[in-house]
């Protein structure tokens, strides 16, 4: 053999050498810590399960930042993440993936942040092999997470199960009372309360306030037909307003939270009134209006331009001092 030949064959088996001694950079598999909060509690764990999910606060404050240290987004914190891996994760239901737990405004509803299919390869390492991703969850049904981080050679993957806890009382909806009754007569009020996501509170520690004609009453949670209800008396035979306080505070309505839909914890039912139907309110300014719409838009329909010259041409001659413009 040449002394050339045996010169690159000596090197060659230094080089290897030296990269045998060298530990590659991303030879820990990935691994994942998936924080969450129910209440004032936190929960640590890798996965939950589809029978026994996490719980997770819902963002009713419009934030997915910590509010007075209640934690209001999950936290997906993954370790040991190396140059070249590629991380995926999605979601499905009303979870959404975000890389910050910010905080709304009047402007931002913080629920269309994010998105349910994340995904980034990393070109360099993140600081000490760490990286965090934050779910929104808004909803109270059982959801899966899958992640999985992709390398050369491997693929370490997971699933994460989460449920969502709902937030403040802030809509009374799906309201069942009576469109008459006669004095002396009772009648079981039904509703539910929801959080600004639709989400139905079930516990019975809700203190709803159900008054009308002269009788109070708080209502009470039925686990077996899932509402609440109060019964209510009637004293007289004449109209009178049913008045339901999903939150038990004795207010027309909490404030509202900034970026949210106004909320709509109290209603207000007419009972004996003119429509053969029960009535919110609301629902009746609604048709009021609607029926004003109405009939400015045939006025403006009918009042043609030709019409108003002809009269305003009369109006001039009978008032030269006083005279109108004719549409043009």
């Amino acid at each position: 053999m040449s002394k050339k030949l045996i010169a690159v064959s000596a090197a060659a088996a230094l080089a290897l050498t030296g990269l045998v001694g060298v530990a590659p950079a991303n030879a820990n598999a990935p691994t994942i810590t998936f924080t969450t909060q129910n209440g004032s509690a936190t929960a640590t764990t890798t996965t939950g399960t589809a029978s026994d999910p996490v719980r997770q606060n819902v963002p009713d404050t419009n934030t997915l930042a910590d509010v007075n240290s209640v934690r209001k987004s999950a936290t997906l914190a993954f370790a040991n993440i190396a140059a070249g891996d590629v991380l995926t994760v999605t979601t499905s239901g009303k979870v959404r993936i975000v890389t910050a737990q910010t905080a709304g405004s009047a402007d931002v509803n913080v629920t269309t942040l994010g998105t349910q299919s994340f995904s980034r390869t990393f070109t360099a390492a993140p600081s000490g092999g760490n990286f965090s991703l934050f779910a929104s969850v808004t909803d109270t049904t059982t959801t899966e997470i899958k992640w999985s981080v992709s390398r050369t050679g491997s693929t370490t993957s997971g699933s994460l199960w989460v449920r969502g806890v709902a937030g403040q009382a802030y809509a009374v909806t799906d309201i069942v009372a009576p469109a008459t009754l006669a004095s002396g007569a009772s009648f079981e009020v039904r509703f539910a309360v929801r959080d600004v996501f639709g989400n139905q509170l079930e516990t019975t520690p809700i203190t709803t306030g159900v008054t009308g004609a002269a009788n109070n009453v708080n209502a009470v949670w039925d686990s077996a037909n899932k509402w609440h209800d109060a019964t209510i008396t009637s004293n007289t035979n004449r109209a009178f307003i049913v008045t339901i306080d999903g939150n038990g505070s004795g207010t027309t309505n909490p404030d509202d939270v900034a970026g949210f839909p106004d909320s709509t914890i109290t209603s207000l039912v007419v009972v004996n009134g003119a429509s053969s139907a029960p009535a919110t309110v609301s629902t009746q300014v609604s048709t009021l209006t609607a029926q004003v719409a109405a009939l400015t838009a045939q006025l403006a329909a009918s009042v043609t331009k030709k019409k108003y010259n002809k009269l305003a041409r009369k109006w001039n001659r009978a008032n030269p001092s006083n005279k109108v413009k004719l549409a043009r």
